[in-house]
């Protein structure tokens, strides 16, 4: 398949999914969901969207295999904790400093509780256990208890040592006491939906997963085992109804990591996307596409590829300003990048800048840029000048190149009328 079919067939996956066809915009993106490339990884996603969406739909018509088998299939694309609209996080566009952003971000989440935290005695008890000390992790726990008091954590490590001594009655009873003091935690209603499955409760466990995915959208394995506990509770005669929330928007660190090495190994293909038709997914596509190439630029600062691959893409979201200037920092790096000065010229010229605009043509033609379609968009940039004998000569320039060059041809008749 050639880079073109490629890029056609990702585009139409992309429009079949924004307009509800599901089930053909995952067939369209199968085919590259194995390409280890940017446009792999971009088709992972929207394949594992696709579906997820599948998945819903055959949830609320109680149709439970076809659903597990489509979180099955999103699950095989990206994981089971996918943060899959986390991938489009626009903070990253929007922010100056995306690389900043999500340092700070990693930084507050890998914080380590102080030991005037219930979470420190929670994790130290945890370690005790796994240590095999087990008596130490249940004092610790007291010691916790009478300290803070009936804290959710505290009560939900204790619901996890319970199940893991079978004792799921008295489990199910911890694990509903974290749930009451923590109604926020996704964590506590998964425990407790898995010990009321294995106390054989499928309509409890059902509608707790339904809760902890409420709470954790992006969570592929928690909408599976919903889909397993409906399906047992059906069994039994108890209709339950099932939905899948609309995924969250939290950032999905990893995988704008992994998308940012990817565009700094091949900047080229930024220009594919960006000559893509446009479409109603085009904020999603590319505000994810511009926080990749900030993290790009931060590993690689002097790659002159990536400055203008993030200029094209703050130029398909309309940030003109931004685009400018990530096409000026690409010539401060390499004065003699042609794509790079045509590029900035024609920014020139969308913002009115034409003078400014002229002497970028007339600079990449002195470069080197004698191409027939630089002296076209030269031509009507000295045109809006008033300069017409110098758009006159780049037009004769551009049919002395290639006389089939029809918009010349016009351009040059429209300009002696």
């Amino acid at each position: 398949m050639t880079n073109v079919d490629v890029v056609s067939r990702y585009t139409r996956g992309l429009l079949l999914r924004g307009r509800g066809c599901f089930a053909q915009a995952a067939e369209e993106l199968q085919e590259l969901i194995r390409q280890d490339d940017t446009i792999g990884l971009l088709s992972r996603y929207h394949y594992a969207l696709a579906h997820r969406s599948l998945s819903g739909e055959a949830l609320a018509a109680g149709d439970f295999p076809s659903a597990q088998r489509h979180l099955r299939a999103a699950m095989s694309a990206v994981g089971a904790d996918a943060g899959l609209d986390g991938f489009l996080a626009g903070l990253y566009a929007r922010g100056h400093k995306p690389a900043e952003c999500l340092r700070e971000t990693e930084k507050a989440s890998a914080k380590k509780a102080g030991e005037n935290s219930p979470d420190y005695h929670r994790k130290l008890a945890q370690a005790q256990w796994q240590a095999g000390r087990r008596q130490e992790a249940q004092l610790t726990l007291s010691q916790a208890f009478r300290r803070f008091g009936p804290v959710g954590v505290l009560h939900l490590q204790q619901g996890l040592f319970l199940a893991a001594e079978d004792k799921f009655a008295e489990a199910r009873k911890s694990l509903a006491r974290a749930a009451e003091a923590q109604c926020d935690n996704p964590d506590a209603y998964r425990y407790l939906a898995l010990s009321a499955a294995a106390m054989g409760d499928a309509p409890a466990a059902a509608r707790s997963f339904q809760r902890a995915l409420d709470l954790r959208p992006n969570d592929l394995m928690l909408a599976y085992q919903l889909s397993l506990a409906a399906r047992a509770a059906a069994t039994a005669g108890v209709k339950i109804v099932v939905c899948l929330p609309v995924p969250s928007a939290a950032p999905a660190h990893g995988s704008l990591h992994e998308l940012a090495k990817r565009i700094a190994d091949e900047p080229d293909l930024v220009e594919a996307l960006c000559s893509l038709p446009e479409n109603d997914l085009d904020n999603d596509l590319f505000s994810l596409l511009a926080g990749a190439v900030e993290l790009a630029i931060e590993a690689h600062p002097r790659q002159a590829d990536l400055y203008l691959a993030a200029s094209r893409v703050y130029a398909r979201l309309g940030q003109q300003d931004a685009a400018q200037g990530r096409a000026a920092m690409a010539l401060e790096i390499n004065p003699a990048h042609l794509r790079a000065r045509v590029h900035l010229a024609g920014l020139c010229a969308s913002a009115g800048r034409q003078g400014a605009a002229v002497g970028h043509y007339e600079q990449a033609v002195s470069d080197g840029a004698d191409w027939p379609d630089v002296h076209l968009r030269a031509s009507e940039a000295l045109s809006c000048c008033g300069r017409r004998d110098d758009a006159r000569r780049h037009l004769q320039r551009a049919l002395e190149l290639n006389a089939d060059y029809k918009p010349a041809a016009e351009a040059l008749e429209a300009l002696a009328a």
